[in-house]
């Protein structure tokens, strides 16, 4: 017989579900489940067996279930979108006792590991309209901002703004170069708490896109081509690069599969930039490689100058499907796209990528 103590092997199902429940809830209260790598595997170890059990039709009682809606209202409520998901797939419902089980991981994350964005709040107002503004972020953003500091814009000038994310402020013409600014001209209103959900969403999509790009993009893996390069050449020495840092191990399979994909189903995007990729011969781990050249070379059409060749592992990446969308709006912003084709050297590509603030 087996442990009990065997940790069971969580199924492709269980990662979808939970996937698309971290997308969800990102998506509507701009809280990343996933910052906490071993949190989020403790939950989505209790989703397995939560799908287990649900999907075959035993139920799991929970003699707390109304202390625990009533103690972590909020933490419930996020629980609660896992239920549409499940029955989308499966056509069984989630009861009530199940989900209080998994509120108790996602309160736990949002106590002790969900990280708030660190914000100033900016105003020459009476105590009286600070005291309100803050009790109506308190009241609607409480799990998605700590409130560092209420200054004027006196102070403001004064002050080392490294670690802010976001500045709410009441006084008009406020503008900071590397913070974001919340205005509002008087006291909030309804509509401001979706401004301010949208700007929050944007600061943490953008904070998610950086993590991606510190981890798969360093300086070392681009390189800047000053004379014309075909791509077949090109090709086979970033494959050999990848070969090198360990990503894939059949660099002539993967190479051979990278230009197959190209002549059958190209991977331009825009006129100037493609990201090549394999179609059938899968890495060892997720790397990237990228080529900016100095002179375009054509593909199918194409003035083609920047390259980005991906390695990509067999398995549900939610970071890649970030990452093409970020590609996606790059290439559609013609002035960043000159900024990041007129890059000298691989430091001056890196800062000038890092400048790109993805958009809604």
């Amino acid at each position: 017989m087996k442990s009990t103590d065997e940790v069971p092997e969580i199924t492709d199902f269980t990662v979808l579900v939970f996937d698309e429940f971290c997308n969800e809830v990102f998506d509507k209260y701009s809280i990343n489940l996933k910052e906490s790598e071993a949190l989020s595997s403790k939950m989505l170890l209790h989703i397995e067996f939560m799908n287990r059990r649900v999907i075959g039709g035993y139920e799991l009682k929970n003699p707390i279930v109304d202390d625990v809606k009533t103690k972590f209202p909020f933490a419930f409520e996020i629980s609660m979108m896992i239920v549409p998901i499940l029955f989308k797939y499966k056509r069984v419902y989630v009861t009530e006792d199940e989900i209080s089980y998994l509120t108790v991981y996602v309160a736990q994350f949002l106590e002790n590991e969900n990280v708030k964005l660190k914000t100033i709040i900016v105003t020459s107002q009476r105590h009286s309209v600070k005291q309100l503004l803050t009790q109506w972020l308190q009241m609607y953003f409480k799990n998605q901002i700590a409130i560092v500091d209420i200054i004027n814009k006196e102070a403001l000038k004064k002050m080392d703004l490294t670690s802010i994310d976001l500045v709410i402020t009441l006084d008009s013409f406020l503008i900071l170069k590397d913070v974001e600014v919340f205005s509002m001209d008087k006291l909030p209103e309804i509509k401001d708490i979706e401004r301010l959900n949208s700007m929050i969403h944007m600061i943490r999509m953008n904070k998610r896109v950086s993590k991606i790009l510190d981890c798969y993009i360093q300086k070392e893996h681009v390189k800047v081509y000053p004379d014309t390069t075909e791509l077949p050449e090109l090709l086979q020495e970033m494959s050999q690069k990848l070969h090198e840092s360990g990503f894939i191990s059949d660099t002539k399979g993967f190479y051979e599969d990278v230009l197959l994909r190209e002549k059958n189903y190209p991977t331009n995007l825009g006129s100037q930039m493609m990201v090549p990729h394999a179609l059938f011969t899968f890495a060892d781990k997720t790397g990237i490689e990228v080529a900016l050249l100095k002179k375009p070379f054509e593909h199918h059409g194409n003035q083609v100058q920047l390259v980005f060749l991906l390695a990509l592992e067999k398995k549900r990446n939610d970071e890649m499907n970030l990452l093409f969308q970020f590609f996606n709006q790059i290439v559609s912003h013609k002035k960043y796209m000159h900024a990041l084709l007129q890059s000298e050297d691989s430091d001056a590509f890196i800062k000038n990528l890092y400048s790109f603030k993805l958009l809604e």
